[in-house]
């Protein structure tokens, strides 16, 4: 099984994600939810399925978690979570 770590840039995203569902939206149950079911989901499929998410370019491959597209790379055992998009924000 693959390690998979989160880059400082989508800790960041997470935080940012985070703070639109839980202050925009008033809605602070929903986004620990959110983020730990997001957290929880990507960790385990990428560990144990590290090439399930479709090639971009560059090594850079993305999967996407309830509109959120979710980019990383591989490097030997470890997968690398690089970004978190949210819908709408391009990404390519």
């Amino acid at each position: 099984m693959a390690s998979v770590y989160f880059s400082d840039i989508a800790e960041q995203d997470l935080v940012d994600i985070y703070y639109f569902i839980a202050v925009e939206n008033q809605a602070p149950e929903q986004a620990d939810k959110f983020l730990t079911e997001l957290r929880e989901n990507t960790i385990n499929l990428l560990s144990a399925n590290p090439y399930i998410g479709r090639e971009h370019r560059n090594g850079i491959r993305f999967i996407v978690h309830k509109k959120y597209t979710i980019t990383y790379c591989i490097k030997g055992n470890d997968v690398i979570i690089a970004e978190i998009y949210a819908p709408g924000r391009n990404w390519r």
